[in-house]
């Protein structure tokens, strides 16, 4: 059956010298390099979960800029409108008390030519009446005749008015 000699306590005391070498010198080093990859492993997805999260973070905040920088744009779009009417309805209200004040003018040049032109109609329906006046004078008529067709001139002039 089995044996033991001194051949086989040597090699299997070789066999665990060379295990604790072994395990000293290789597989110590290589379970700290086994060790250290997966912290960096876990590092980097830790990292890159945290850059995830920072740019959904980013991303919620440009969608809110972008959504205020669109009712911003709104707002100051109906502002223009409503500025736009306002400046119109002063524009159209100004032009109409421009129209207004012209009109009047032109109104009161027109009295104030039609009173001058009645005036001047006067004048000259006096000047004609007193030629006449003269001329019928010159051919002698009476005192009385004189009056009478004076006063009946008079009051057709004044008729006119």
């Amino acid at each position: 059956m089995l044996s033991i000699n001194a051949t086989l306590i040597i090699q299997v005391f070789n066999f665990l010298i060379l295990m604790i070498i072994l395990y000293k010198i290789l597989y110590k080093p290589v379970l700290r390099l086994l060790d250290k990859r997966v912290q960096e492993t876990r590092e980097m997805i830790e990292e890159a979960e945290r850059a995830r999260t920072e740019a959904e973070r980013e991303l919620k905040e440009y969608k809110a800029l972008l959504q205020r920088g669109r009712e911003e744009a709104i707002q100051i779009r109906e502002e223009a409108k409503r500025r736009v009417v306002k400046e119109r309805e002063i524009i159209i209200k100004e032009t109409k008390e421009e129209a207004t004040r012209i009109i009047d003018t032109a109104k009161t040049n027109i009295d104030n030519e039609f009173r001058r032109a009645k005036g001047e109609l006067r004048k000259e329906v006096a000047d004609l009446a007193v030629r006449i006046a003269e001329q019928i004078i010159a051919k002698s008529l009476d005192r009385e005749d004189q009056h009478r067709f004076i006063q009946e001139y008079l009051d057709k002039i004044g008729s006119l008015n």
